[in-house]
């Protein structure tokens, strides 16, 4: 029975030693999740700016969104530099892609997945900024990567959709859509969704990439075409707006249309969504507010320029930026203005929350942290 309890202890420890090892950091990707939903669930939100804790001046805009892992916080820029920088805004580590870096990276098990627009995804090494390796696809990329088992999906803007092995960056299979990709995909349930710039809509099975449905977009009245905005998954709605002015719902079993609503302008905006509202922004200037079951408006809030960035949402407050240079926080309930942090240029990207601490990057050059 001694020789028994000595072995277990021994096995139990080569158990724990392994997993110490092992990254278990949960995976990080635009839009907060695999749904897309933009929602910092167990996150405490920033009810009252009191100053920028810190920032810092880079060599090109901020279209990409920043993300929180551990105690890091990783972004990309448009010259094509992936930063690493401490929760204290230290750099740690950059590194150089050629072409910039438009789409958000994917991280997951120590390592960050990004494309750029020479139309290459990277696979890069979190501990020292190195990379492991890189594919080289026909055409840029500005849509945001996820990660799920192994596995990178992502599109591109020749009309190609991957997923790619996430060790080695091997092909496993691809579909070619309709047009140009800037939709980043929501995954729920072994599907990947994602729009393209011809106004079809996709839902993929992700063990083979074959379709499960598609869904094209009705005509209006504004020329603009197509599906520029990253959709969002609650239950079984998919959201997500359109440049011909429609912010629509769909089934995401069968593809049916559940509502839509129609707007003077596009959205561009990913939606972002709670327990009972999905909202967006449109370059009408606005900041809407719908029921997410049934797209009734439940308010509007009017900014100085058209609002292009995707919110996000953390406790009763939701945060997007404008194209008038200001972060704004709204109260998610009613859209009421609770502050607003204001740059000198346009703010494009999806702010991340952690903590408290907001961290966003704009058109200046600058990525902020707001305390």
């Amino acid at each position: 029975m001694k020789r028994f309890r000595m072995n277990l202890a021994a096995l139990l420890g080569v158990v724990l030693l392994w997993f110490s090892g092992c990254d278990t950091t949960p995976p990080a990707m635009y839009r907060v999740d695999l749904q897309n939903t933009g929602f910092y669930k167990n996150q405490r939100p920033l009810e009252k700016f009191n100053r920028a804790k810190w920032q810092y001046p880079a060599s090109d805009h901020f279209f990409s969104s920043p993300l929180v892992v551990g105690k890091r916080i990783y972004v990309g820029n448009a010259n094509g530099r992936l930063y690493a920088f401490d929760l204290e805004g230290n750099k740690k580590w950059e590194f150089q892609i050629p072409g910039g870096i438009y789409s958000t990276p994917a991280i997951v098990k120590g390592v960050a997945y990004v494309g750029n627009q020479d139309g290459g995804l990277f696979a890069v090494n979190l501990k020292n900024g190195t990379e492991k390796w890189r594919s080289t696809l026909e055409a840029r990329i500005y849509a945001s990567p996820a990660t799920l088992d192994g596995v990178v999906y992502f599109g591109s803007l020749g009309g190609g959709f991957y997923a790619v092995d996430a060790a080695s960056g091997r092909e496993k299979w691809r579909y070619n859509a309709a047009d140009k990709i800037y939709s980043s995909p929501a995954i729920k349930d072994g599907v990947a969704y994602f729009g393209c710039s011809s106004g079809e809509f996709y839902a993929l099975n992700l063990s083979d990439g074959s379709e499960k449905w598609k869904q094209k977009i009705r005509e209006s009245s504004i020329v603009s075409e197509g599906i520029l905005s990253s959709p969002a998954i609650a239950d079984t709605f998919v959201y997500f707006g359109t440049m011909n002015g429609f912010f629509v719902a769909l089934h995401s079993e069968t593809g049916q249309l559940i509502w839509e609503y129609q707007l003077p302008q596009p959205v561009t905006s990913s939606p972002a969504v709670n327990a009972t509202m999905v909202y967006f922004g449109c370059w009408d200037s606005s900041f809407y507010a719908l029921d997410r079951f049934s797209g009734k408006l439940r308010w509007k809030f009017e900014t100085r320029d058209q609002v292009l960035g995707s919110p996000a949402i953390a406790g009763d407050y939701v945060y997007f930026g404008s194209r008038d240079g200001n972060l704004y926080a709204l109260d998610a309930l009613a859209g009421k203005e609770r502050w607003r942090f204001t740059t000198d240029l346009s703010i494009a990207a999806t702010p991340a929350i952690h903590n408290g601490i907001i961290y966003i990057g704009g058109q200046n050059r600058i990525l902020y942290a707001l305390e």
